[in-house]
């Protein structure tokens, strides 16, 4: 934020100005991906699946309900 504060949001054709803008672009993105990064690994990165439609051939088979995987035992 200080970067953006540095040349005042203001465009321009000042080469230095377009490359700390670059610059200051590229660095809020590399801290947005680390935390969502951060934010994924604290509360676990569960998904979410909804089957709508389910085809099942002659002599398949198909469970139908809320599946869940079981967790692994400490030993």
């Amino acid at each position: 934020m200080m970067l953006l504060a540095r040349f005042g949001g203001g465009g321009g054709g000042d080469r230095r100005v377009q490359a700390l803008a670059h610059a200051t672009a590229r660095l809020i993105n590399a801290f947005s991906n680390a935390a969502e990064t951060l934010r994924k690994r604290q509360n676990g990165s569960s998904q979410y699946m909804r089957i709508e439609h389910v085809h099942v051939g002659d002599g398949g088979q198909a469970v139908i309900g809320n599946v869940q995987r079981a967790k692994p035992s400490d030993e």
